[in-house]
């Protein structure tokens, strides 16, 4: 099980593909899961795409909504679960966090490199990133 309080991607590695589990709570995903539920219209979930501030987080006033996991996510072995902030995910793509956990079989080297590659991108306005990654060996 998992839950999310803020904008934090849950993920896993298994057979060299990520699977995404969480949305993170931004304004753009609450928009996107109000289009769907019918509450606003097209062109308000438009206008709301662009606008990626953390709607949901612990110590917010009236905090609430908080990214639930209702089904165990089964691990099979050798599954790597990542937990990633965003400046991990929204500096390296979906494929460079991919291309690292399968090229890097040990955890700590994986987070390592996963932190150093976020850092070489540069953006002077990058947000603090922090991995945690997990991997489920052989039973």
């Amino acid at each position: 099980y998992y839950a999310v309080a803020g904008d934090i991607r849950v993920a896993v590695m298994r057979g060299g593909e990520m699977i995404p589990l969480s949305k993170g709570q931004t304004l753009d995903v609450l928009a996107a899961q109000a289009y769907e539920d019918g509450k606003i219209s097209r062109q308000d979930t438009l206008w709301s795409m662009e606008e990626k501030k953390v709607w949901s987080y612990l110590g917010q006033d009236g905090f609430h909504e908080i990214e639930v996991c209702e089904k165990p996510v089964l691990l099979k072995p050798e599954d790597k679960v990542l937990l990633m902030s965003k400046g991990i995910f929204e500096e390296l793509s979906w494929r460079e966090i991919e291309d690292i956990l399968i090229d890097t079989d040990d955890s700590q080297k994986s987070a390592d490199c996963l932190i150093r590659a976020a850092e070489r991108k540069g953006n002077p306005q990058r947000d603090n990133g922090s991995v945690i990654l997990i991997q489920r060996l052989e039973a």
